[in-house]
């Protein structure tokens, strides 16, 4: 089973774009919370949920 190169580079820039936004959303100087940190966490699992059901659809 072969692996297109453009699959590769989609997978790559999606993760880059995912840090940008953690990065983004995680800047500034208030302290994180408890919540924002559950929040932040199922958010996260969410989205590694959804691209494993991706994978094997």
């Amino acid at each position: 089973m072969s692996t297109p190169l453009w699959s590769w580079f989609a997978v790559c820039g999606f993760i880059v774009l995912l840090l940008v936004a953690d990065f983004l959303s995680s800047r500034g100087d208030e302290e994180p919370t408890f919540r924002r940190a559950l929040v932040s966490s199922a958010a996260w699992i969410g989205v590694s949920v959804c691209f494993g059901a991706l994978l094997e659809g």
